[in-house]
């Protein structure tokens, strides 16, 4: 019986070593996509690696082949990353991808060139870790539009966003594209009252009948940024807003 014992105890340090090999193994698989950060001494942030990148705007790219012929939307297709790598994307990838990581969304800005001193800008962002920047490229060219820009650094990091912001292109592909393949999580909750304010802004509702149509537009945004977490930014957003109707209440009509 005790012969049977240590056998035992051969087969669990047996277990260790493999244990050991399997950790070696993650840590150098990790280590292969580590980046090295470079800081800047003036602003002690991280020194993005990466310059932007702006695909040319192409109606035949996989996107707009779907929402072309819907049936496509369980092909897979092969894009380029700026880094001259293929990627194998899908419809169903792209909108599971957006459900965890992206964002739709409007942005304010205050410019007192315009009616109302406001700006109001509807936008479609996936963002990313800059060891996924070429992953964004590559989702750039499935849409055939947009940017890849940093979207913010700091002491330790830095992030990329792909974005699309013209109003246009939102109207004529990103919201067709997801309408063509859903969002499943609450971002498909999301999608109905972003894409509702999306179209009433990309066809100029809010400026034919001012300052109704404005004040309705900014009530719809606070609505769209109640679906989420009660947070301070969400609660900064929706002052903006208010502060932003009682200012076009006031104030003259755009010029057409």
């Amino acid at each position: 019986m005790q012969n049977l014992d240590h056998t035992d105890e051969n087969l669990d340090h047996t277990d260790e070593n493999l244990d050991h090999t399997d950790d070696a193994k993650e840590y150098a698989y990790a280590k292969e996509f580590q980046t090295t950060q470079q800081i800047d001494t003036n602003t002690g942030t991280c020194i993005p690696k990466y310059n932007n990148y702006t695909p040319t705007i192409n109606k035949n790219a996989p996107a707009w082949q779907i929402i072309n012929n819907p049936a496509l939307s369980t092909s897979l297709f092969t894009v380029k990353g700026s880094d001259g790598a293929d990627y194998t994307l899908s419809a169903a990838w792209i909108s599971g991808f957006t459900d965890g990581e992206g964002t739709l969304t409007f942005y304010l800005n205050s410019n007192k060139e315009l009616a109302g001193g406001l700006q109001v800008q509807s936008a479609f962002v996936i963002v990313q870790g800059e060891s996924d920047y070429y992953l964004l490229t590559a989702i750039a060219n499935f849409f055939g539009c947009g940017s890849v820009t940093v979207n913010r650094k700091d002491k330790t990091s830095v992030r990329y966003q792909f974005r699309v912001v013209d109003s246009e292109i939102l109207k004529e592909l990103i919201i067709p594209f997801f309408q063509v393949s859903p969002l499943c999580t609450k971002k498909g909750k999301e999608y109905q009252l972003w894409s509702k304010w999306t179209m009433f802004f990309a066809n100029k509702k809010h400026k034919k009948d001012w300052p109704t149509g404005m004040i309705e537009l900014l009530e719809g945004l606070k609505t769209l940024k109640l679906l989420g977490y009660r947070t301070k930014q969400a609660e900064d957003f929706i002052k903006s807003c208010d502060k932003y109707i009682e200012a076009v209440k006031n104030s003259k009509p755009p010029r057409s």
